[in-house]
């Protein structure tokens, strides 16, 4: 349902409303080419119903035919569109939520800044989006990204969205949990007053697509959210929460052992509806076929991008589905089974062929939860992570030094910590100078940082407190029954990952940005204070630098 941009001008539609009256998730952009982006909005349907599917198939390229159902986009040089370079007309999907979706690829220029808006015929407008094409083909220009991950509304405000938006970047790359699926689970949620939400099916989890679309309508009309799609184009890829915590396949295996391919599918559904992003749906499909999430993006010769999907196509848990067989746990045989996977074996063999051909000076993998490994008292901190799909880690480690492949960098978000990791062939035993990337990890925006979420599962449970504790005197001996696990745990966890760990904070939520240029690359991280605290404010946290062709990180600060 993306349709191709028309060049045709459309006359007589004249704004009559102030700009976002009518269109309540305002606009976005994502998945930039040298020559265009997706462009999305959403009209209330109380202006205007959208099309039926049926409808816009019926019209084809005729849509100047329809009286109703469809908007006007234009894009132009100058934020007052007093000359517009495209425009054109675009069903709203009344099957999809009443959302616009547009590809403007091949219609216009490399490295421009272009602004965009919606129109329909009674004179609605939306507000104003900005975008940037990436540079030309054939460019080794400097490049500079953003970094998210992990926004969960109702646990506290987006102020690192408000910070990036007002930041100078090419785009922004989320690393998935755009949604959390559940709205006030007390194991790691506490919303405020006003970050309340109550979906359509009463449960505490969202299960049903009007639940998910309740969930993204909701995210999308966040002032501070808004501002950064207006801003930049986003490029996003999923974890879980877009459909259930630790999730596999259609399993949700906190709720429910057998899978759930109805709900699984309209968490794709709903995911399709609301991201821009340069991908097709088919709901008559298995959920599993439905979509296609991985992706690649070519920035000039500078940078390859690969966006990759370790949710739809992964093992089940290899130790079991418990709590304590997911996160500390001492692993089991099952972890060596070949036939387990978390990429499937189409997109794993895509990825590899895709870094080992790139001749890109910087190979970048959008990679959702941890590559390297992660240790805690002696045991997988979790199995949720690449820890629990050991063999197929090797298997890519092995093809990337075999292969050649150099200057990759591995962007990563789902833990709710920053981090810096080397990433080895033999983690436990080669030298920094073996290295053959590195993985740079970024907090969470809103939900709960990694210690805080530790801190709220002892406190919840002594039954689970007092086992957590004899399990941290093994690494810990002196640790004592009224001593905070939480406050001496950076210092563990360095120690027990320091082969191949650089920096570890498990407190702050932030973002990053990573600027690559043709010599080095440059990664920040900043933390914006506590979600659930209104003010915000913003502090470096660190700032590293790889140069070209140099396995070694240069610490800055």
């Amino acid at each position: 349902m993306i349709l191709r941009a028309s060049v045709s001008l459309c006359e007589n539609w004249t704004p009559r409303y102030a700009p976002g009256v009518g269109f309540p998730q305002s606009v976005a952009s994502g998945d930039p080419t040298p020559y265009g982006a997706i462009l999305w909005t959403r009209v209330d349907p109380a202006i205007e119903q959208g099309l039926t599917n049926a409808e816009v198939r019926a019209l084809g390229e005729s849509l100047g035919k329809a009286t109703h159902g469809t908007a006007l986009f234009q894009v132009s040089l100058s934020p007052r569109f007093d000359r517009i370079l495209l425009a054109g007309l675009a069903p709203i999907l009344r099957e999809f939520d009443n959302v616009v979706r547009v590809d403007t690829d091949g219609r216009l220029s490399p490295g421009k800044t272009y602004y965009y808006r919606f129109l329909t015929r009674d004179g609605y407008v939306s507000r104003t989006g900005r975008f940037k094409t990436l540079p030309a083909p054939d460019s080794l220009s400097p490049i500079r990204i953003g970094q998210v991950t992990c926004s969960d509304y109702t646990n506290g405000y987006f102020h690192a969205y408000r910070f990036l938006a007002d930041d100078s970047l090419d785009f922004v790359v989320h690393l998935g949990d755009y949604i959390y699926e559940a709205v006030g689970d007390p194991r790691y949620q506490a919303p405020p007053a006003d970050r309340r939400i109550t979906l359509p099916s009463g449960r505490l989890q969202a299960s049903t697509l009007e639940d998910y679309r309740t969930l993204y309508r909701t995210y999308r009309s966040d002032p501070d959210l808004q501002r950064l799609h207006e801003r930049h184009a986003m490029i996003v890829i999923w974890d879980d929460h877009e459909f259930a915590n630790d999730s596999y396949d259609a399993v949700a295996p906190e709720e429910r052992a057998e899978p759930d391919p109805a709900r699984r599918l309209a968490a794709n559904q709903a995911w399709f509806e609301y991201i821009p992003a340069r991908v097709n749906f088919d709901p008559a499909k298995p959920f599993d076929q439905s979509i296609r999430l991985y992706r690649r993006f070519r920035v000039g010769k500078l940078l390859e991008l690969f966006a990759t999907d370790e949710r739809l196509y992964r093992s089940a848990f290899p130790c079991g589905s418990g709590v304590l067989q997911r996160h500390l746990s001492k692993g089991c045989p099952a972890l060596q089974d070949e036939k387990r996977t978390m990429l499937g074996e189409a997109q794993r063999e895509w990825l590899l062929q895709g870094l080992s051909t790139s001749d890109a000076l910087w190979k970048v993998w959008a990679n959702q939860v941890q590559f390297a490994p992660l240790k805690l008292f002696g045991r997988f901190y979790s199995l949720d992570q690449w820890d629990g799909y050991p063999v197929e880690r090797e298997r890519i480690l092995q093809t990337i030094h075999q292969q050649g492949v150099r200057n990759l960098v591995l962007l990563t978000g789902d833990l709710h910590a920053f981090e810096v990791n080397l990433l080895k062939r033999d983690f436990e035993h080669d030298s920094d100078e073996r290295a053959i990337g590195v993985e740079l990890m970024v907090g969470a925006v809103s939900a709960s940082s990694r210690l805080e979420l530790i801190e709220r599962f002892l406190k919840a449970s002594p039954a689970a407190r007092a086992l957590v504790y004899a399990m941290a005197r093994e690494a810990m001996p002196d640790l004592s029954e009224s001593e905070s696990l939480s406050a001496r745990l950076t210092e563990q966890i360095l120690k027990e990952n320091g082969r191949w760990m650089r920096r570890f904070d498990g407190w702050a939520n932030g973002y990053a940005t990573a600027e690559f240029t043709p010599t080095h690359m440059v990664w920040t991280a900043y933390s914006t204070g506590h979600p659930r605290q209104r003010r915000a404010k913003r502090q470096l946290l660190w700032r590293v630098r790889l140069r070209l062709n140099d396995p070694t990180v240069e610490l800055l600060n």
